[in-house]
């Protein structure tokens, strides 16, 4: 296997670590009890709850569980389980169209988030589309209540993808695809669905299915994942192997 064509299927692997906000793969925050073991904080632990009252659209207690997490993260020095239940909140009234809360949250999340994490950190690019009033249409498929189809379809597509199923491969990111398209075509989660999606194209010999995916993946690597260089040449690289091969027909 050539090497870009390695960097295309590595892919697959990006995407849980993309998801803006309330990523399903967030590592838990530990502390040392007193026995010197590393246990979960307990901000950690209501963040969790937070995520999944959300998903089951319980927002009244996914604001209160998030709400506790943030009071309660500073005295466990859990920075991470605040940001994310910060970046909660901003969601949950946003799902509810109160939008004077929103602002503040957002704002409060971004000021946050900032100091703690960078001002190149994936989540400010959603809380500031809060801020500015942006509908809940804007959310992430992963944090939204679709999250868990999206996620199961990645999923799916990886595992087949090691598995040398490509046909089922196909199938499985062209759903979680559809799931990006009706809410963000243009964000990180796209981006990270394209190119494993053009990978699975490309192994199951559809060329030519490979190289549009390839054509909307690019700009949208090149904006979301400028830090992942091999990822992008590898896309090129394997977009100008196809072009070469139709020149030649």
């Amino acid at each position: 296997m050539n090497s870009p064509m390695k960097e295309l299927i590595l892919a697959t692997a990006i995407f849980a670590a993309s998801c803006p906000a309330i990523a399903q793969s967030t590592p838990p925050a530990t502390v040392e009890n007193a026995s010197g073991q590393a246990t979960r904080t307990k901000s950690f632990e209501l963040f969790r709850q937070g995520q999944k009252d959300f998903l089951q659209k319980n927002y009244p207690e996914a604001e209160s569980n998030w709400k506790k997490a943030i009071e309660l993260a500073p005295s466990e020095n859990d920075n991470k389980s605040k940001a994310e239940s910060m970046c909660g909140l901003a969601i949950v009234y946003t799902k509810q169209a109160r939008v004077a809360e929103t602002k503040k949250a957002s704002d409060e999340a971004i000021e946050f988030i900032t100091s703690k994490f960078g001002a190149n950190d994936p989540r400010l690019e959603l809380l500031k589309k809060l801020s500015e009033g942006a509908s809940s249409a804007c959310v992430a498929p992963s944090v939204d209540e679709s999250g868990a189809e999206w996620m199961k379809h990645m999923q799916a597509g990886t595992d087949s993808m090691k598995s040398g199923d490509f046909t089922r491969a196909v199938s499985s990111f062209e759903c979680a695809l559809d799931i990006v398209d009706k809410t963000q075509p243009d964000s990180q989660v796209a981006a990270a669905t394209l190119s494993p999606l053009a990978a699975a194209y490309l192994k199951s010999g559809d060329l030519k299915m490979a190289e549009a995916t390839m054509k909307r993946a690019l700009p949208l690597c090149k904006k979301y994942f400028a830090d992942k260089p091999k990822l992008i040449e590898a896309l090129q690289s394997e977009l100008a192997s196809l072009r070469a091969k139709q020149n030649q027909r």
